[in-house]
């Protein structure tokens, strides 16, 4: 196994990780042999080999994670009341770094993580980078009286030696913000080299700040890792794989009218022994196959011979609905409203799509924002920062505001909204809202931003007469 496919020795028996380890390994599809486990576990190794081989062919977990990600679809904006330009440059430089789709991927490894960190590097050439970076590669303690904020946090990475590739710990540590320190250790812990904090990394004032945005799916979170976050969508993975499993199962096994037989003995069978070692016979049968019997030779004399069938004996139907339902269950769990789901059935309940709709994916977009807001706030003056250590500029290094896009109204989603404003406003016992409030509602201003303009429009400028010095 190639070292990067290992966890740090560090971190190797933390249940924290390998927990994490197994959500990476859903979202990558490189689950299938912890679904195979699973399955062996939950209904016994001779059913499950019966089934064949574990087969993972949806994944809960990924899905809701991608389907509430939707922050980042349309670019946010970047502001600041104190320097409007500084804000222009930090959205610039955003867009030289692809920060939109950094932030998309990060967000998605936060919400199926629980944490995720965006890391601002910068290169030997002094341009700007942003990546994310995992749990399970980060190590680290929060501040006091701040739960969800490092005091230190520590990144393992994988370095070139004489001796190959090992790992080491870049370790940055702000406990004591008069003696920021920065080390790397090696793979026990031990510090092995102390290094100068870099520049582009400390405030006007010589403050230090971390070069890291950590993230968490989770409101006011009570520490720094929360690993189990959660966890029942995890379960609810693996457990909607063994139903999955069984309905393909009997789709193909039970799905038709069994035949079967009295004083009768099938011809063509064959004998295995099971897991204890008790023989068990068995016969091929398939809807299209023809099975032969003669009677049995140990009948009672003078016994007829005969033959009847089964009703099917899987009830497809009701085995989908309870998949389906279980589906929309996880989805509820995550906040999301059954009927924001796209789906082919009348049934909106069920979630088997996992697809939102553009109302839906907006209703989502406004309740994860909060979330994000201040980590994206806090980003932004880490790159004000580190844009005036590079080039001597004196930007704000903080004051930064974020504001997200919803996405856009679809044209007849646009048309009802002036129709229903329209109507509030014409409404029979008085106007239910301002001029300033329906102009707010149809644009998607802030109330301000509408009273602006509508006095704009009213009280147009005046031009001198002429002749008027």
């Amino acid at each position: 196994m190639p070292l990067y496919a290992q966890p740090p020795p560090a971190l190797i028996h933390s249940p924290r990780v390998r927990h994490t380890q197994l959500r990476i390994r859903m979202l990558d599809g490189a689950w299938a042999d912890d679904y195979g486990a699973y399955r062996a576990q939950r209904i016994g190794t001779a059913r499950s080999a019966a089934w064949g081989a574990a087969e993972v062919m949806a994944c809960p977990l990924r899905d809701l994670a991608d389907q509430v990600s939707v922050l980042y679809v349309e670019e946010p904006a970047v502001g600041s009341t104190a320097d409007p330009d500084a804000a222009a440059d930090v959205l610039e430089r955003w867009r030289l770094m692809n920060a939109q789709q950094v932030l998309s991927r990060a967000q998605f490894l936060t919400e199926a993580l629980n944490e995720c960190a965006v890391r601002v590097d910068v290169l030997a050439d002094g341009r700007m980078s942003l990546r994310p970076v995992t749990p399970d590669y980060l190590d680290g303690d929060a501040l006091h009286g701040r739960p969800g904020s490092p005091g230190w946090i520590g990144e393992w990475l994988i370095r070139e030696t004489a001796q190959g590739p090992v790992w080491v710990q870049d370790h940055w540590d702000l406990r004591d913000p008069g003696n920021p320190r920065h080390t790397t250790r090696d793979a026990e812990g031990a510090v092995v080299e102390t290094l100068e904090w870099p520049a582009e990394f400390r405030r006007a004032d010589g403050s230090a700040v971390l070069p890291y945005s950590l993230r968490h799916s989770m409101p006011a979170p009570l520490s720094l890792w929360n690993p189990y976050y959660r966890r029942e969508t995890v379960g609810g993975t693996l457990r909607l794989g063994v139903l999955s499993d069984m309905i393909d199962h009997s789709f193909v096994n039970a799905a038709f009218r069994q035949k079967y037989g009295i004083n009768t003995v099938p011809l063509g069978a064959t004998t295995r022994e099971d897991d204890g070692g008790a023989p068990i016979q068995q016969v091929a049968a398939d809807p299209a196959s023809i099975l032969l019997f003669q009677l049995d030779p140990d009948a009672p004399p003078g016994a007829q011979a005969s033959l009847d069938q089964f009703d099917e004996s899987a009830p497809i139907a009701d085995m989908q609905d309870v998949y389906e339902r279980r589906l929309g269950m996880l989805a509820q769990s995550w906040g999301i409203n059954p009927a924001n789901l796209v789906r082919a059935s009348p049934n909106p309940s069920s979630g088997v799509a996992l697809s939102l709709s553009r109302a839906g994916i907006r209703e989502v977009q406004r309740q994860r924002a909060p979330l994000y807001r201040d980590r994206d706030e806090q980003l932004a003056a880490l790159t004000a920062i580190v844009m005036n250590r590079l080039d001597g500029g004196a930007r704000p290094e903080s004051g930064y505001r974020i504001r997200y896009q919803l996405l856009p109204l679809s044209q007849g989603e646009q048309d009802q909204l002036v129709r229903e404003t329209m109507e509030m406003l014409r409404a029979p016992g008085g106007p239910l809202l301002t001029p300033a409030e329906a102009r707010a509602r149809i644009t998607g201003e802030d109330l301000e931003t509408a009273r602006a303009a509508l006095a704009s429009v009213q009280t147009p400028p005046q031009t001198p007469e002429e002749g008027t010095p």
